[in-house]
């Protein structure tokens, strides 16, 4: 609620409340909402990707279904990545729900979700948006690491229909 009181707020203020917020965070999460909207209303996409690394709680699902629409796919893709590495599992698992669908037709982006089959934590969710793509080479390429043999075989196998 507090969140829909910053739009029209001017840059400024917004630039100073989001720092707030982010340097709080770590004591304060409940002030990632805070951070994550100056972000998306400053359309700082690097900002964003920060907050992702330590932000926490149903927010963080709404924020990123929000980045979609604020954020091209160059910013997403670099969030994607930023995720991936940086943030919990949790916030990579997420971000990757929301912003991977858009970028699988993206060379390097189908690449990292294809090295991401083997993560413990988040291969699960590579599996899906690689399933869920239309494009063909990137079915069949699932089709090829399911032949295989381990994680990524098994994922990649969950990915197509098939059992682990």
């Amino acid at each position: 609620v507090y969140t829909a009181a910053l739009n029209g707020a001017p840059t400024k203020r917004l630039i100073t409340l989001g720092d707030l917020a982010f340097e709080a965070m770590p004591t304060h999460p409940e002030l990632a909402p805070v951070a994550a909207t100056t972000s998306l209303l400053l359309a700082d996409a690097d900002r964003f990707a920060l907050v992702l690394e330590s932000a926490s709680g149903p927010g963080v699902s709404a924020a990123l279904r929000q980045a979609t629409q604020v954020f091209d796919s160059v910013q997403q893709e670099r969030i994607l990545k930023h995720s991936m590495n940086k943030a919990p599992a949790s916030n990579a698992a997420l971000a990757m729900a929301h912003l991977a669908p858009g970028l699988v037709g993206y060379r390097d982006v189908q690449e990292l979700l294809f090295e991401t089959l083997e993560h413990r934590e988040l291969g699960s969710s590579a599996a899906l948006v690689l399933s869920a793509s239309s494009d063909p080479r990137v079915q069949q390429r699932l089709d090829d690491v399911a032949k295989g043999k381990g994680l990524a075989a098994k994922r990649a196998a969950l990915g197509r229909g098939g059992d682990e």
